[in-house]
């Protein structure tokens, strides 16, 4: 039996690593990714923390478990992945970033805590409320972990950074790490071009409105990936929300598989982050459930090149400024956005506009292409589900003050 780690950050772009652009700087990670397979084409099924997640711990799209934004909780009953490694015969462990109402226990986890001593800052900050913090700890108990392992038993485990992630939702601004400050001089970092050529005309007003505030060789199997991305800046807009853009959806997927031979190395096809759940499932030898619709990645591996038919869907509800429910769907040619409440549209020929500054919705050269994929998205949320399964609300959960 192979043991199976996941990792993941929080709000990290695609290319937010130093392999891909050298504006950033990840020795460690670029290490793994010379020793693995890297999928360029992956799509966040919602570009939102909790949503995003209770995808990876089911299989399965957000609106399908009832977790449509920050605050609403994963039902503890619903078919997990931990429940799965458990049933054959693996120690399931959990550290770090949760976010999804409850724990890890409640989702039968069975170690969600472990000692840190030999905890090392090494420039993070000392106070346990911020997120370079959390994450040391983090760190030195999935270290510890690994040192205490005896090999007795196969395990699964989850390590979940907090970072990138700002400190707040709003506010703040990235958490400075001391020991890099002199790495990053401001002169030196690169601003989207999409910032200067995005002025958000023909985009839905609320994105405006938005700008307009300046808020500009071991048997162990390794996936790292995160949550969502973070604008950065491009379309002249940071952080998140219920926006479509690249920055937002696309995210690094990087899967280390020991004894895999794929025939490609850098992988682009389009892929749902609602397969990691299967992927994992599946590097371990276990048969992937029906309840994991996600399904997994392993297959692709097998391919010379993309399917001819590949689409991804996604969605969002609501965030910090403001409640659009969105669905959508990108294909290598086209990204299609339709507002379930605003009746609005947007659309983006990826190939002519990779940037996505203009908005296609509506023009004539476009127009048998939108009512496709319009029909496209809207027969996956129907079929899927759409709204209805309720939500279950986290009363402890202080994350919903931001979003009603």
């Amino acid at each position: 039996m192979r043991n199976i780690i996941m990792i993941s950050t929080d709000q990290q772009k695609v290319d937010a690593m130093g392999c891909v652009d050298p504006s950033y700087y990840t020795p460690n990670l670029d290490k793994l990714v010379d020793r693995s397979i890297r999928f360029t084409g992956a799509i966040s099924t919602s570009a939102q923390c909790s949503p995003s997640r209770a995808s990876w711990m089911t299989g399965k799209f957000p609106h399908q478990v009832g977790v449509y934004q920050i605050g609403h909780m994963l039902d503890p009953q619903e078919w997990g992945i931990a429940k799965e490694f458990n049933r054959a015969g693996y120690e399931t462990v959990y550290f770090g970033k949760w976010h999804l109402g409850l724990s890890p226990a409640h989702h039968e986890f069975q170690v969600t805590d472990y000692r840190t001593d030999g905890l090392e800052l090494a420039g993070a900050q000392t106070d346990p409320r911020f997120h370079s913090n959390k994450d040391a700890v983090t760190t030195a108990q999935a270290l510890n972990y690994l040192e205490d392992y005896d090999g007795s038993k196969a395990f699964f485990m989850k390590m979940c950074w907090y970072m990138p992630h700002p400190k707040t939702p709003i506010d703040q601004p990235f958490e400075l790490i001391d020991l890099y400050a002199d790495r990053f001089p401001l002169e030196d970092l690169p601003i989207p071009d999409s910032f200067y050529q995005d002025d958000l005309s023909g985009k839905p007003l609320f994105q405006r409105e938005r700008s307009a505030k300046g808020e500009s060789h071991l048997n162990t199997v390794v996936l790292f990936t995160s949550d969502h991305g973070d604008m950065q800046g491009a379309h002249r807009l940071r952080l998140k929300g219920v926006i479509p853009y690249k920055e937002l959806y696309s995210v690094p997927l990087i899967l280390y598989l020991p004894g895999a031979k794929p025939k490609r190395k850098i992988i682009p096809d389009l892929i749902s982050t609602s397969a990691v759940t299967g992927t994992l499932l599946d590097a371990a030898g276990i048969p992937v459930p029906k309840e994991c619709e996600g399904g997994s990645l392993l297959p692709v591996l097998e391919r010379s090149e993309p399917l001819s038919d590949e689409c991804v869907f996604f969605e969002h509800y609501k965030a910090y400024w403001g409640r659009h429910p969105m669905i959508g769907v990108q294909t290598p040619e086209w990204k299609y956005v339709y507002y379930l409440e605003d009746d609005l549209e947007e659309m983006y020929s990826l190939r002519n506009d990779p940037d996505e500054v203009t908005n296609i919705a509506g023009q004539p050269e476009a127009e048998e292409a939108r009512i496709r994929l319009r029909q496209t998205v809207e027969e996956w949320w129907t079929a899927s589900g759409g709204f209805n399964r309720p939500a279950i609300e986290d009363p402890e959960s202080d994350w919903l003050k931001y979003v009603k």
